[in-house]
């Protein structure tokens, strides 16, 4: 075949954010000084997801879980056709928030009703499983190599 054995030359390294400075931002068991140099050299970029960006992919984030009622279907298509309280969210930690109102014992929401309170609280625990990790982010800084 001869071919030569060299590393790729055109390659693009994207890591999860992290708050953890100690590892230039990243989540990553890479060693800090080739993260650095990457970043320096403009093939290394820190991914997050915000909620805008990701708010119609929301059932992905619950594919590993069991929904064989369908119930956690339900709460997504509730969230994310902007049902009742849903309409104007932008954040992931106003998500959890309004989420959090449903599970509430006694919440006589008309327009969930179809939705028991005990489908909201298991929603709730998946919901704030997955997105605990800091890659879940508010907004992105194009000037600090995020994507």
């Amino acid at each position: 075949m001869n071919l030569e054995c060299i590393p790729f030359s055109n390659v693009r390294y994207y890591y999860p954010y992290s708050k953890d400075d100690l590892l230039e931002n990243t989540q990553t068991y890479s060693k800090n000084e080739d993260v650095k140099k990457q970043i320096q050299q403009g093939k290394a970029f820190k991914y997050k997801f915000t909620f805008k960006k990701c708010i119609d992919d929301l059932d992905l984030l619950l594919a590993n879980e069991d929904d064989t009622t369908g119930t956690m279907e339900s709460c997504v298509n509730f969230i994310v056709n902007g049902a009742d309280k849903f309409a104007n969210i932008d954040k992931w930690k106003t998500l959890k928030e309004t989420i959090n109102e449903y599970t509430q014992s006694g919440n006589t929401n008309k327009k969930s009703n179809e939705i028991t309170v005990s489908s909201w609280r298991k929603f709730s625990r998946c919901i704030n499983k997955a997105i605990s990790n800091d890659v879940f982010s508010m907004d992105i800084n194009n000037n600090d190599n995020e994507v």
